[in-house]
């Protein structure tokens, strides 16, 4: 037990376990409450992982991935509600400490009851329905920082990306779908976009997609900034044997962030100054780049 926080819920105790150092412990635990969960996944390294126990007994298991989803719940037979209640209220204040801005779930969720007692509430999407619960910066964890914003109007959003890119000092990255026109493809941010690039030498801009086929068939002014800057601003698609679900996100420099959980909701949250938070993204969108390639016929396509 590497977090000396434990926190008691009594009868229930849960403290956060640490993968690089209790890997063994967690996958032991896991096993023994999920049979059919055997070995390390993909995303364990970057996943949050919560133990409880009942008088030193193994009693339950959440895993939170990197953006606050809650992948993995189970609990013992005994005290199962007592033990739900435990883990989440303590995934809560982990949540900010670990740079986590909100968590979610499927509505379905067997724990459904414990997420609503926390207040979590739900968003519909064109696929499914989520419980979503957003969490405030936590303080403490990072030496400056800004309010959260609450993005849920077209015009909110795009107001709040052109505000990101004019306050980039060097660099601006955006992971999305297909670079949603409605956000992104305006005279005001493609504005701001190429005066970044002509600020410094040093500057870049980098948009990792999805998919393409959007941009080549009716045109996007990014995609026209792209042409007219290309040492300086690159247009990358991820593979498609990549099927995971990601949140689209905008992070200038290594600070400010509008994100949304997911793609298909017009639905996020937007901080000006918020490294904690933004620090784990730009971590993952550089392997993410590391793995896209450039798409031949964005380099041939003319407006």
């Amino acid at each position: 037990m590497t977090d000396s926080s434990t926190v008691a819920y009594c009868p229930v105790s849960v403290y956060r376990a640490e993968w690089t150092e209790e890997q063994d412990s967690i996958l032991a635990r896991r096993k023994s409450l999920l049979p059919d969960m055997d070995g390390e996944h993909v995303f364990d390294a970057n996943s949050h992982h919560y133990l409880a126990a009942i008088n030193d007994e193994p009693a339950g298991y959440l895993c939170v991935d990197a953006d606050g989803h809650i992948s993995l719940a189970a609990s013992s037979q005994a005290h199962a509600n007592d033990i739900a209640d435990a883990l989440l209220r303590y995934a809560v204040l982990d949540g900010p400490r670990r740079g986590v801005s909100q968590l979610s779930a499927p509505a379905a969720h067997p724990w459904k009851d414990s997420l609503l007692k926390l207040n979590f509430s739900t968003s519909n999407s064109p696929h499914d329905k989520i419980l979503t619960l957003f969490l405030p910066p936590d303080r403490s964890f990072i030496a400056s920082g800004s309010e959260l914003v609450r993005l849920d109007q077209v015009d909110t959003f795009q107001q709040f990306a052109v505000q990101l890119a004019k306050q980039a000092r060097f660099s601006v990255v955006i992971f999305s779908e297909d670079l949603e026109a409605w956000l992104y493809d305006n005279e005001n941010f493609a504005e701001a976009i190429m005066e970044l690039v002509q600020k410094s030498r040093n500057s870049s801009v980098r948009f990792l997609v999805r998919d393409t086929k959007a941009l080549l068939e009716r045109g996007h002014r990014l995609l026209r900034v792209s042409h007219r800057a290309s040492d300086k601003i690159q247009i990358r698609k991820l593979p498609t044997m990549l099927s995971e679900r990601y949140p689209s996100y905008l992070i200038a420099d290594d600070n400010g962030l509008l994100f949304r959980q997911d793609p298909q909701v017009i639905h996020g949250i937007g901080y000006t100054d918020y490294r904690a938070r933004v620090k784990p993204l730009l971590e993952e969108f550089k392997l993410l780049w590391a793995r896209s390639t450039t798409d031949a016929d964005l380099r041939q396509h003319t407006i």
